[in-house]
Parts: structure tokens; sequence; C-alpha cells
């Protein structure tokens, strides 16, 4: 969660107008509710994000010169939020100290495509391999209302999130905590398979996009869904 935080706040600071109204388009069900001006209202709500964007990303920075020696040196833990947000890391690996300074291969952004079979539980990844168990079941409850959004060409701002509380009901969850581990253990197999097929790592939310207010969705920039027959095997 902190490290959607951080991350969040940098894209903000650094997006435009058109791309923040176009990422958060729910942005539009609000401006309605206060008697200014449409514009005038959105431009207040841009205004707090960029601010709380803008106070976020500077005390990260600040953090990051304090300990520049430690990062030269690699004496922070690979878990260390920093270490996390500097390394681009999605936290695999959370307990085990690596050296902070090792190189990581870069995030790739090609299409992931990945096959389907609800009935054996499974999801499989071209060329990468497949998931079987929690992760399946959590891959195959985003895939629905990424179909729908799919059958109805809706833009890939717009594909839906579900609910934290409903995905926690569908997967049988007992809390959100559960939830998120489920969701990292998810990205780390992924991330496993990549790299077993010789790819580089793909980024945190390749797969599956992550958003504190609404939920989680495949990621629709990423992600294709396919018939099984057009999923090559592992190499």
């Amino acid at each position: 969660m902190a490290l959607a935080f951080v991350r969040s706040a940098s894209k903000i600071h650094e997006m435009t107008d058109v791309a923040f109204f176009a990422h958060y388009g729910e942005t539009s069900r609000i401006v309605g509710f206060f008697p200014e001006r449409t514009d005038t209202v959105a431009s207040r709500i841009l205004d707090l994000h960029r601010r709380h964007a803008s106070a976020v990303c500077h005390v990260f920075d600040e953090a990051i010169k304090a300990h520049a020696a430690d990062f030269r040196q690699g004496r922070l833990p690979a878990t260390c939020l920093l270490s996390l947000v500097v390394g681009q890391q999605d936290g695999e690996g959370a307990g085990v100290e690596q050296p902070a300074a090792v190189e990581q291969p870069a995030a790739i952004d090609t299409e992931i495509r990945i096959a389907i079979d609800e009935k054996a539980d499974r999801v499989s990844f071209d060329r990468w391999g497949e998931v079987r168990g929690t992760s399946a079941a959590l891959i195959i409850a985003l895939a629905e209302p990424f179909r729908r959004a799919t059958r109805e060409e809706q833009a890939p701002e717009r594909y839906p999130f579900t609910k934290t509380s409903n995905l926690m009901s569908q997967l049988r969850c007992d809390d959100d905590e559960a939830l998120r581990r489920r969701v990292l253990r998810c990205r780390n197999k992924v991330t496993q398979l990549a790299a077993h097929a010789g790819d580089p790592r793909p980024s945190i939310e390749a797969v599956i996009e992550s958003s504190q207010w609404r939920g989680y969705r495949l990621n629709p920039s990423r992600v294709r869904i396919v018939a099984l027959s057009d999923i090559r095997v592992p190499p």
C-alpha cells in the first residue's frame, strides 16, 4: 500500500491536466455536488491532488537525499520503501536482505497475452507458463469485468475496477490485508514466470492494477485475453 501510495503521487505530480481527468474519470461525478462552475470545481480538485502529490514527492526526495550514502554502499534492505520505489521492485523476496545497488532488469511494456480456463482453475501466459490455485482465481475474478469492457469497446482508462470489498467476497478473503497478500503473491508468481522464460521482469502493475479508492482490475493497456490455442508454451 505504501509503495502504491508513493507511485500514485509520483504519477499525479507529472500528469498534465488532460491526463489527470482521463485517468480519474470519477471526477466528473463529483463536480455536480458543488455550487460553483464545473471548470472551477475541476480546477480545485486538480490543484488539491497536485499539492498533495507535491508534498509526498518532496518528503520522499528528501529521504533519498538523507540516505544517499546508504544507497551507494548498499546498506538499505530490499524491503525498505526507498529501495522498492527507487529500484521499482514489487516486494518479491520480502524478508531477505539484498544489496540495493544490485542492478535489476528493466521492466517491459509489451503486450501480455493470457488464456483463462475456469473449469481447470488455471490461467496460461503466452511463453511464460501458467498459474493455478489462488493466483488463478484472482485473475479469473477480474477477467469478467475486463471482458465486458472489451465487448463494449471502452477506452482503457474507462475499464472498471472491482471494489476491494466485492473482490474479498468473491475470493472469500477474511480482510483486505489477506487480499493484498494474495495480489502480491500473484504478481510475484508472474514475475517468476517471466524470469524463467528469459524475459525482463514486468512492472508491478503489468497484469493487475490497483487503486487505493477503486480496487483492482486487469491492466487494460497491457493484458489481452486470447484463446488457449493462441498461447505458446514456455521455451
